[in-house]
């Protein structure tokens, strides 16, 4: 069965509101209830903290991206495409976003860009949360490495790309730095700061939902398909090569032992 790249970016959006509602209920209801607790939903539900279900979706959907992004790295190697490279670099950059949303690696680079940030006085603000100086850095960098292979792409496929690219890096970078200024005047636990951080990460996985969708919709067209059809069929062709190969030899020395003649036994030898 086929699976249509269009239901599938529904099927994880209607995920993705879920998790927001989930959000914002429990949010609200520590707020403006009191309830912090809430029989352990509001730490599971909760955006802005780790090892809970959102950061186990979200790391699961980038790992996906990753996934996918090698079987076309994979496929167009075979092909001898020219631009292959570009695509396991890709698949190796999610795969870091994917073990960074798990467990948190940017947080690491965050105590020598605050001790930087105290010196010149900017540790407050907008750049409360230091690491956003690292992503500042590094998206121009990625976005002129890639410019000519986007170039390359098809024209809706590009589109895709960069439309998913700037949700993404507009709640990772951009918004985080509003939750950082409402975070370094009002502190993080109002309400404020938990629709900020919806904002946030609703733009990181619908970003990531719409680079999903161009990945497979571009898996699905018909010279991707294929290309992918080729390397399966010349894969199994292999694989049944060898393994024809590997019984023939099996088969020859069974059959000389059946077949091997019984020797006379001398009665006087007794």
């Amino acid at each position: 069965m086929k699976l249509s790249p269009a239901k599938i970016a529904i099927a994880l959006s209607l995920i993705v509101c879920s998790l927001l509602l989930a959000h914002m209920a429990t949010q609200a209801l520590r707020v403006y209830g009191g309830y912090d607790f809430q029989l352990g939903f509001q730490r599971q539900f909760n955006l802005d903290l780790e090892n809970n279900i959102p950061s186990w979706y979200a790391s699961s959907a980038l790992l996906f991206c990753a996934v996918f992004l090698g079987v076309i790295g994979i496929t167009k190697q075979y092909e001898h495409a020219p631009r292959f490279r570009q695509w396991f670099g890709l698949a190796v950059i999610f795969l870091y976003l994917s073990l960074d949303e798990a467990a948190s690696l940017h947080e690491m680079a965050s105590p020598l860009a605050r001790v930087f940030l105290n010196r010149i006085g900017l540790s407050i603000g907008y750049l409360h949360f230091p690491w956003v100086i690292l992503g500042i850095l590094m998206v121009p960098i990625v976005g002129l490495t890639y410019l000519r292979f986007l170039r390359s792409l098809p024209v809706t496929t590009a589109r895709l790309f960069v439309a998913s690219g700037m949700l993404y890096v507009g709640g990772a970078v951009g918004i985080e730095m509003f939750g950082a200024q409402v975070a370094s005047m009002g502190g993080m636990d109002t309400m404020s700061y938990a629709v900020l951080v919806a904002v946030e990460e609703g733009l990181e996985m619908f970003g990531v939902v719409l680079f999903i969708y161009a990945l497979l919709s571009y898996i699905g067209q018909q010279e991707m398909a294929d290309s992918l059809l080729r390397m399966r069929q010349h894969f199994f062709a292999r694989s049944g090569s060898g393994g024809q190969a590997s019984k023939a030899p099996a088969r020859k020395s069974g059959q000389s032992r059946r077949n091997r003649p019984v020797q006379p036994v001398s009665r006087s030898a007794g």
